[in-house]
């Protein structure tokens, strides 16, 4: 049965006296999903093609121009069209097998026909040479924790590999299992979601990097759990509407673009979180929100939302009113007369009676009550 490595673990393996080699392998199939057999087969060529996006049209593309590169900045494309895999790995991987390229095979890199991990002069490593290197680790590990189980393997990196998939890949249930599929070439090259894939690869790769924080061992000590990258957010935040709620919301595209665009402003008064129970109460709050924006607080009001009046239950029962207009009760589960009380002790605390309330205020009120009240749920 397989287990999973943390990547504590991993970063101490990356930062031990073991060869470069060792290293870029752990990484690659840690990052990649590729069993053992499938690195057995790579050739110099396969790493260079799946490079190929890092070179500027008019350079040529060869391993020694490409060395030349910042490794932490190129995510390799792999595309092994026996296998139906297409994958990818982290830059931190990249990083090692640039290590190791410049450290052991500078003299040979005009030989793209040559195995990425050669045993003796140009043999290829076998499998069970490239799993044996992995267990090597274990005893590195035994160095920190006598009682370490020797957990360190090739299939435990790929099953931490799909451990790390399966808890922070946040689409569609189908297109969840067709992608890990695709990553470890275990998809069919004429099912629709392999045809659909070669065609906006871009795409594959922008969920690929979602992964990489999780994937990349010298950042196993920060909680990746609570992060607030743009680049990283917007298409879990993009991805998750299109998958999980707009056929059940059944926006216009507007609408749409102003739901995302809400939740992603959400996200910078908190933290984060790559978490389906966290992305459900961002898009109820971006909801709340979104509904507030399109409604008229001033409507058939000729000066004032609410006039002064020292009862802060006359300014509750205004605005609760405009609640199950707006709908939101159909996000918060909670009565209406547990909303007005609700309001009430809001409205007392927030000091909004016993003056006159314009229709900002009032907008102002509903959202931070729905937002604790979602919060809360």
């Amino acid at each position: 049965m397989s287990e999973t490595i943390s990547l504590d673990d991993i970063y101490i393996a990356m930062c031990s006296s073991k060869p470069t080699l060792y290293k870029a392998i752990i990484g690659l199939i840690l990052s990649s999903g590729m069993a053992p057999i499938t690195l057995s087969t790579l050739t110099l060529n396969d790493f260079l093609v799946a490079c190929n996006d890092y070179f500027q049209e008019t350079e040529d593309k060869t391993l020694q121009n490409l060395l030349k590169k910042d490794p932490w900045k190129i995510i390799p494309c792999w595309k092994i069209k026996t296998k139906n895999i297409f994958t990818f790995n982290t830059p931190e991987t990249t990083f090692y097998l640039f290590l190791y390229l410049k450290e052991k095979r500078m003299d040979d890199l005009n030989n793209l026909d040559y195995p990425l991990f050669k045993s003796g002069k140009n043999n290829f490593l076998t499998s069970s040479k490239i799993s044996s290197y992995v267990t090597e680790f274990n005893a590195i590990l035994r160095l920190f924790n006598e009682n370490y189980e020797n957990k360190f393997k090739s299939k435990n990196l790929i099953a931490t590999f799909e451990d790390i998939y399966d808890k922070n890949m946040l689409i569609e249930v189908n297109n969840k299992n067709n992608l890990l599929k695709l990553f470890e070439g275990k998809l069919s090259n004429n099912s629709k979601f392999y045809r659909a894939s070669m065609k906006d690869q871009q795409k594959i790769k922008d969920y690929y990097k979602i992964l990489i924080p999780f994937l990349t061992a010298r950042e196993f000590n920060l909680n990746h759990e609570n992060f607030n990258d743009k680049k990283i957010i917007s298409p879990i935040i993009q991805d998750f509407y299109v998958t999980e709620l707009k056929e059940e919301l059944d926006l216009d595209y507007a609408q749409e673009q102003l739901l995302c665009k809400f939740a992603e402003d959400l996200t910078k008064n908190d933290s984060f979180n790559n978490d389906q129970t966290y992305l459900e109460k961002l898009f109820k709050k971006a909801l709340v929100k979104l509904k507030v924006h399109y409604y008229d607080f001033e409507k058939n009001i000729k000066l004032f939302y609410v006039e002064k009046n020292p009862n802060p239950e006359v300014y509750a029962k205004r605005i609760e009113k405009d609640i199950y207009i707006l709908g939101i009760y159909d996000l918060i589960k909670i009565s209406r007369d547990e909303m007005s009380k609700f309001l009430i002790n809001h409205i007392v605390r927030q000091n909004y009676y016993d003056k006159n309330m314009f229709g900002y205020e009032a907008k102002r009120i509903i959202k931070e009550v729905s937002y604790e009240l979602i919060d809360n749920g």
